[in-house]
C-alpha cells in the first residue's frame, strides 16, 4: 500500500467515532468552561477586552469605536486576507500531520474571521477536514462567548441579540445588577440551551428543556453526588415560565430548586434573592392545575412564595381537589394569608374530607379531616392553645406551620365538641366587639 493510501486509511480510523450532537457538545463544553470563566474574565478585562488577542488575528480585524462591534470580530475581509484563510482551511486536509496541525492552530488564532470558511467545509467528505473544521468552529464560538460574557459583566455595551435569552429574561425579572450576575451564570452553564430556545419553535424548545431537566435530575435518582448549579436552575426556571413552553416534568423543576445548594445559598443573599424569587413566583402562577397543585403549593410554602396564595384561596373557596390538596391550601393561607383569609378557613369547619386515618397519638388511632387542619390553623393564627380544643399533641412546622401528625380526633364526638367550642368562642368575641364598638349613651 502506498504511503498516501496508508495515511488515508489511518486518518479514517482516527475519525470513526461519531462526534456528539452540537447541542449536547456545547452543554458539555460550557460546563467545563465554568471553572475558568472568572480567570478568563479577569484576563480579558485586564487587556481592555481585545476582540482577538494574537498578532495573526489582529491582521484580520477592523477595530470599531463602538464596543459592541468588537465582538463581531471584523467588518469585512480583503481579497488577500480571504485568500490566506482559504489556504489555511485547505491545509486542514494536507498529507502531513504537522501541516494539518499548523493550519488548525493558525485558524484558531484567526478566530471569528475564519468562521465562514470553516462552515463551508464542516460537512466535507474528508473525515479529518470535517472533524477539524467542526472542532475549530466550536473552539472559536466558545472563545467568543467568553469575551462576550466578560464584556457584559464589565458593563460594555454589547449587541443584545448576541446574548441568547437575555431580552426575554430581563423582561421578566428586570435589569438590575443582580439580574445581570444571574444571567451570566446562566450563560456559563446553559448557553446552548438558551440559544436553542431562542432559535427553535415551542414544541422543540419544550423537548429541549424537559430533556435538560431529566439530565439534571438523573443523579438525584441514582444517588450520585453531583451539584446542581445556580445557572442551570435559573435557566430552567426562566424557560419554564415562557407561555409557549409545556413541560413533561413540571414538578421536577421544584426538585432542582430544593436540591441545589448554590441556588439556595443565592436565595439567602440579599443581593441575588429578589430576581430568583420573582422567577419562582412566576412559575407557581403559570400553571396552577390539579395535576401539580400539591407540588406547587408545597413549593410556595417552602420558599414563602406569595404566588401560592392565589391558588390556595381558590382551592379553599371552591373546595376543589382531593382533601390532600385542600390541606396544603390551608397551610399556605395559614402561613402567608391575612386576617380576611382566615374567614375562608372558618368556612371549612364542616369539610369532612379525610386526609389520613393512620396517625396515632399516645397509642390511640386518630383520623385527620380537612376541617381538623382548618381548626388547628385557626387556633395557631389566633394564638390559642391546641390542648384547649382537644389536640394537645399538635407541633409547629417551619414549612407547613403545623405538623399534621398530631392533628385530628379519635372520635366524631370529640371533633364536634372542639369545633363547637371554637364557634362559641367566635360568637363570644363577636358580641364583645359589638359591645365595645357601641356608642356610649
Amino acid at each position: 500500500m502506498s504511503r498516501s493510501g496508508m495515511h488515508h486509511s489511518s486518518r479514517h480510523r482516527q475519525c470513526r467515532s461519531v462526534p456528539l450532537p452540537d447541542f449536547a457538545f456545547q452543554v458539555t463544553q460550557i460546563r467545563s468552561l465554568q471553572r475558568a470563566s472568572a480567570l478568563l474574565a479577569a484576563l480579558l478585562l485586564s487587556a481592555a477586552i481585545p476582540a482577538l488577542p494574537t498578532a495573526r488575528a489582529e491582521r484580520f480585524v477592523r477595530h470599531d469605536p463602538n464596543p459592541a462591534a468588537t465582538f463581531a470580530g471584523f467588518t469585512s475581509l480583503s481579497p488577500t486576507e480571504r485568500e490566506e484563510i482559504e489556504q489555511l482551511v485547505s491545509q486542514l486536509g494536507a498529507e502531513r500531520f504537522s501541516e494539518r496541525q499548523a493550519a488548525s492552530l493558525a485558524l484558531q488564532e484567526v478566530g471569528t474571521p475564519a468562521i465562514e470558511s470553516l462552515r463551508a467545509v464542516e460537512d466535507s467528505a474528508d473525515p479529518e477536514v470535517r472533524q477539524r473544521a467542526r472542532h475549530l468552529l466550536r473552539a472559536i464560538r466558545m472563545a467568543d462567548r467568553q469575551r462576550l460574557i466578560a464584556a457584559f459583566l464589565a458593563g460594555v455595551s454589547v449587541i443584545e441579540s448576541e446574548l441568547p435569552g437575555w431580552s426575554d429574561f430581563h423582561d421578566r425579572v428586570g435589569m438590575s445588577p443582580a439580574t445581570r450576575k444571574i444571567y451570566v451564570k446562566m450563560l456559563e452553564e446553559e448557553w446552548a440551551l438558551l440559544e436553542a430556545a431562542d432559535e427553535s419553535d415551542a414544541a422543540v424548545t419544550s423537548r429541549h428543556v424537559s430533556g435538560r431537566i431529566l439530565q439534571l435530575t438523573r443523579p438525584l435518582r441514582t444517588r450520585e453526588k453531583r451539584e446542581i448549579s445556580l445557572g442551570s436552575v435559573a435557566t430552567v426556571l426562566a424557560l419554564a415560565d415562557r407561555d409557549e413552553i409545556q413541560l413533561r416534568r413540571h414538578a421536577e423543576v421544584f426538585t432542582l430548586c430544593y436540591r441545589s445548594t448554590e441556588f439556595n445559598e443565592a436565595l439567602s443573599s440579599a443581593e441575588l434573592r429578589e430576581p430568583l424569587i420573582e422567577l419562582m413566583n412566576r412559575l407557581v402562577l403559570k400553571d396552577a392545575n390539579q395535576t401539580y397543585l400539591t407540588s406547587q403549593l408545597h413549593f410556595a410554602l417552602q420558599y414563602k412564595l406569595t404566588a401560592g396564595l392565589a391558588a390556595a384561596r381558590q382551592v379553599v373557596a371552591e373546595r376543589s381537589g382531593i382533601p390532600h390538596v385542600r390541606q396544603y391550601a390551608i397551610f399556605a393561607i395559614g402561613k402567608m394569608g391575612d386576617e380576611q383569609d382566615l374567614t375562608l378557613l372558618e368556612n371549612l369547619l364542616d369539610d369532612d374530607g379525610i386526609v389520613t386515618s393512620h396517625n396515632r397519638v399516645n397509642g390511640e388511632r386518630i383520623t385527620t379531616q380537612v376541617r381538623d387542619i382548618a381548626l388547628a390553623m385557626l387556633i395557631h393564627r389566633h394564638q390559642e392553645k391546641f390542648a384547649d380544643y382537644g389536640m394537645p399533641n399538635v407541633k409547629e412546622n417551619p414549612t407547613t406551620v403545623i405538623s399534621v401528625q398530631g392533628v385530628g380526633f379519635a372520635s366524631g364526638e370529640s371533633r364536634a365538641q372542639a369545633i363547637e367550642k371554637w364557634r362559641q368562642r367566635d360568637t363570644t368575641l363577636s358580641e364583645s366587639e359589638q359591645i365595645e364598638s357601641a356608642p356610649t349613651p
